[in-house]
């Protein structure tokens, strides 16, 4: 939500300090900045999945994986229209982006962080001494014993009682 935003205003988007030009500029609806699929999403997606027929595309970057659905299963396979609109700002969060909004230039900044793999480093084999065997000793667990709280209700059972008819 882009605080103090005046509806339909346009929305410049930078993305990794390059400015996006699109024929349809972004803008706010509703407090929300609204843009295009494309060409917004198509540089932050590292892959584009349509489903359904064209209603529905899934957007993947790395491991994270977004499902938008378009509108109605009228639309073209593969071929978003040019009204359908996206929160971009979501949309690049749920991707693993970093968004900030400036209020007084009407800017929105999306910085794609990568995302940080471990290095492996193997543990390296130790072979055991010659004429050792290698020796296993248990240990024991204790149990786990059960932790009562509260005070203790006593179990009711249901007892039948016949009552003698009054004379």
């Amino acid at each position: 939500m882009i605080a103090g935003a005046v509806a339909g205003t346009i929305v410049t988007v930078v993305l990794n300090g390059r400015r996006i030009d699109a024929t349809i500029p972004a803008t706010i609806v509703r407090g929300v900045t609204m843009a295009p699929l494309d060409p917004f999403v198509r540089d932050l997606a590292e892959r584009i999945d349509c489903l359904g027929g064209g209603a529905t595309i899934r957007i993947a970057r790395g491991a994270r994986e977004l499902i938008l659905r378009l509108g109605p299963s009228s639309i073209a396979p593969c071929v978003p229209p040019d009204d359908a609109r996206i929160p971009l700002a979501s949309v690049a969060r749920a991707l693993g982006a970093s968004v900030a909004y400036d209020a007084r230039t009407h800017t929105l900044f999306v910085s794609i962080v990568a995302e940080a793999i471990a290095p492996f480093s193997p543990v390296p084999y130790v072979p055991p001494e010659v004429g050792t065997v290698p020796t296993f000793a248990p240990t024991s667990v204790p149990m786990p014993r059960p932790t009562i709280t509260g005070i203790p209700r006593p179990r009711r059972t249901p007892v039948l009682v016949e009552t003698q008819p009054r004379t």
